[in-house]
């Protein structure tokens, strides 16, 4: 019985023991060239932020990414829901958004749960109650409310590297390390993550 698949390159016979090995070569070949451009993906993230450029993707509630061309002239705002490609000797930051709303919403939640015995849940469904859209348009959620006190934007901080591991490359404070198989997605401490202070004008008090 003949075996053949369909492959990029066309039908493969699998029953030929050298189209296996061609084939086995190929897959080998593309997945170091993967492995290559993840990793100097990270290393270029990384010397960046050693330069002054920040990575900033998706800006957080209330906060829009300001985008600024080679000599520092603003070019435009990117809302949350917007893409937008940064070009390359560009830079960004966050600032405050033009939804007057979300920057009261984001003051509330954060004067409520620091200055009070207010939980997140409670937080939550107030502002169900109320009838005010999430982020998402939706309705608001407890993860949805404590991701936006975890943030460091709001205080005016930039912070890259919570999430350390990626498919094949983990991000450190000391470098690009290659990923074992089989370790797990986890999150940095605070202290391994690429912290900036008093990078952005701050929404809320950082005593919040």
């Amino acid at each position: 019985m003949t075996t053949r698949i369909t492959v990029a390159q066309g039908v493969i016979d699998w029953n030929n023991f050298a189209n296996r090995i061609v084939y086995s070569v190929q897959q080998d070949g593309k997945n170091a060239y993967v492995r290559d451009l993840s990793r100097n993906s990270l290393r270029g993230v990384i010397s960046n932020l050693m330069n002054g450029k920040l990575n900033i993707n998706q800006p957080p509630y209330a906060l829009e990414k300001r985008v600024n061309d080679e000599h520092g002239n603003e070019v435009r705002r990117v809302k949350r829901h917007e893409k937008f490609t940064v070009p390359k000797g560009w830079t960004s930051t966050l600032v405050l958004g033009e939804d007057r709303q979300e920057i009261e919403i984001v003051q509330w939640m954060f004067e409520r749960y620091g200055n009070t015995v207010t939980g997140i849940r409670t937080l939550s469904g107030k502002l169900n109650q109320e009838g005010v859209p999430s982020p998402k348009g939706g309705l608001w959620y407890p993860t949805s409310v404590r991701k936006i006190l975890k943030n460091r934007a709001y205080c005016g901080d930039y912070k890259f590297g919570e999430r350390c591991r990626g498919k094949f490359h983990n991000f450190s404070l000391e470098g690009v390390a290659e990923r074992q198989n089989g370790d797990a997605a986890k999150y940095n401490a605070e202290k391994d993550c690429f912290i900036r202070r008093d990078e952005f004008e701050p929404l809320v008090d950082r005593k919040l």
